[in-house]
């Protein structure tokens, strides 16, 4: 302590310090002191006032230390507040033993804390009695524990509310809290919990994993590598399953501090949605049956219909050709002996000509009333004319019974050229040209085929069925101004090309140069009643008809290769000899 700290009204002497200086200099050093400490400090008299206070409580209070000297609790303080400190006073001074409290504090502002005051009680040496006391701030730390509370209660309220299991290790493997729901998942006698060891918990569980050994192992394991975030599932011996999720616990600067495991009974939601899956699957084996039902009952009609249509179709065409045929047959047979029956005639007027050069006025003017000349020259030319156009007719009348096929309904080993060419014969008439469009022209690409068992009639259809379409295809083509064909003034074309497939099928092509077809018709072309065409103008049954002939009736394929803007191919696989299936 220096000079200076000394009360300047002593006097200065070359002598030793008197008792008075030694007096001054032990309480400058205690007054010194006690401000020098950063905790509040005051002492109090027997009537509770304030007789020494320091720096630091003098800045808790607010107040200078000449407004606090002298001056209790009760003038500065909440009747509360010093109602309660004075009993604490009191009991001190009663019992002269130390004591330690809590206590709110309000400062010159208002403001409440919280303080933690240490007292002690003493005497002078003129038994005069004393109170010192220290105090320390703690508003901050009961705050930060009320919040901790709050805290822990929140998450203890999660923990209990959760549907899982919970249960949450220190990095010790110390159990720090779980939840009743992991109790009551893993059958945990509370006693064994409470012990705090979580790997003993779970290898003592009532029921325990299928294999313990390898469960125990998985969590050691997790336990030496923090940073792996695990989930499967466990199977129980009692039949439960349950789904395991765990990961670590850090603090924000990334300290590892434990692991939580959150555990989840799935034996309810597994048996539901095993019920689920049967249901689903009885359901779809219904819609599956239904399905079938319905496509069953569609090729019926399907089939009833083109039985009717066919059955009615070969029996006009049968009828037809057998109508033509009976008079054309007259006229084909009487065709031979007019012809020679002319020749003879004309060579007799030939010969008239030779032995009389020189007729009578009547006959000459007769001969060239009628050109004579003329008709002797033309009568042979209407003669093979006439030859030509009943052969024609013959042609068509043969076409018109092989597409029938009425005497040929069964199974029959064919050229399927001819049953090709005879469907040709009969759209002959729509290839030609008319004043809205150009010929359109046939291409034919044969290799030679064996004879093919099949359906004839059915099989002819298909053919019928595939080429109006196309023709209807072109014909919509050549159009419409928006088409290729229409724009470049290409020549519409169907190419039908036949050939070997594997030695075991043959494959039948039919090509046009159209428009093309796009992938959400293609998607339906096979379907029963489904057409693009306008109403009157097609039933939806052709195709639909064609696939089951080829695809059931003679276990072939039938597919439709096509692309807007590029044509369409229709290609008919069938085997060359006939499945049959007992």
């Amino acid at each position: 302590m220096t000079s200076s700290t000394v009360p300047s009204d002593q006097p200065e002497s070359d002598s030793f310090p008197s008792d008075d200086f030694h007096a001054q200099l032990s309480a400058s050093f205690l007054y010194n002191t006690i401000n020098g400490i950063s905790d509040p400090i005051f002492v109090k008299d027997r009537h509770h006032r304030w007789v020494l206070v320091n720096d630091a409580f003098c800045k808790l209070m607010g107040y200078p230390r000449a407004q606090l000297i002298g001056k209790t609790d009760y003038e500065f303080f909440p009747q509360t507040q010093a109602s309660s400190s004075w009993e604490s006073d009191e009991y001190l001074f009663t019992n002269r033993l130390p004591t330690e409290t809590e206590e709110r504090f309000t400062d010159a502002q208002g403001n409440v804390g919280v303080i933690s005051i240490c007292k002690s009680w003493f005497c002078d040496h003129a038994a005069n009695p004393f109170i010192v006391g220290t105090i320390r701030d703690i508003t901050l730390k009961v705050q930060a524990n009320e919040a901790l509370e709050r805290s822990n209660a929140l998450l203890k309220a999660q923990q209990e509310a959760a549907l899982d299991g919970i249960l949450v290790v220190d990095e010790n493997n110390q159990v720090v809290s779980y939840n009743q729901q992991f109790h009551q998942i893993w059958q945990i006698p509370e006693s064994l919990v409470q012990q705090g060891d979580d790997r003993k918990i779970l290898a003592s569980a009532i029921t325990k994993p299928e294999n313990p050994e390898e469960f125990l192992a998985k969590v050691d394991y997790l336990y030496q590598h923090p940073e792996i975030v695990s989930r499967d599932e466990i199977a129980l011996k009692d039949g439960r399953t349950l789904d395991r999720y765990t990961t670590a616990v850090r603090t924000p600067d990334g300290h590892y501090y434990g692991r939580v495991w959150y555990f989840r009974d799935l034996s309810e939601r597994k048996r539901a949605e095993q019920a689920l899956q049967q249901s689903q699957t009885q359901l779809k084996q219904q819609a599956d049956n239904l399905q079938q039902t319905l496509t069953e009952l569609t090729q019926a009609q399907t089939q009833l219909i083109q039985s009717e249509k066919m059955s009615s179709l070969g029996q006009l065409v049968a009828g037809v050709a057998h109508e033509i045929n009976n008079p054309i047959s007259f006229i084909y047979g009487n065709l031979t002996h007019a012809r020679t029956y002319i020749q003879n005639l004309i060579r007799l007027v030939q010969l008239y000509q030779q032995h009389y050069p020189a007729p009578s006025p009547a006959l000459a003017a007769e001969i060239s009333e009628i050109d004579l000349e003329f008709v002797l020259n033309d009568l042979p030319k209407l003669l093979r004319s006439m030859q030509t156009g009943t052969d024609r007719i013959c042609e068509i009348v043969r076409s018109l019974r092989n597409f029938s096929r009425l005497d040929e309904s069964g199974l029959k080993a064919v050229d399927l050229h001819q049953g090709i060419d005879s469907t040709l014969m009969i759209l002959q008439h729509r290839l030609k040209a008319t004043p809205k469009r150009k010929e359109i022209q046939l291409v034919k690409a044969y290799e030679e085929l064996p004879l093919v068992e099949c359906y004839a009639g059915q099989l002819n259809q298909v053919f019928m069925n595939i080429l109006s379409n196309a023709i209807d295809a072109l014909e919509a083509a050549l159009s419409d101004p928006q088409t290729q064909l229409f724009v470049t003034g290409q020549q519409p074309t169907i190419t039908i090309r036949t050939s070997i497939v594997n030695s075991q099928r043959v494959a039948i092509s039919i090509a046009d140069n159209g428009c093309g077809i796009p992938q959400s018709v293609r998607q339906r072309l096979f379907d029963s009643f489904f057409t693009t065409k306008p109403v009157g103008k097609g039933t939806g049954l052709g195709l639909s008809i064609s696939y089951q002939v080829v695809t059931q009736r003679h276990h072939g394929s039938l597919v439709c290769l096509s692309e807007p803007g590029q044509g369409t191919e229709f290609v008919i696989e069938i085997p060359i000899k006939h499945a049959r299936i007992s």
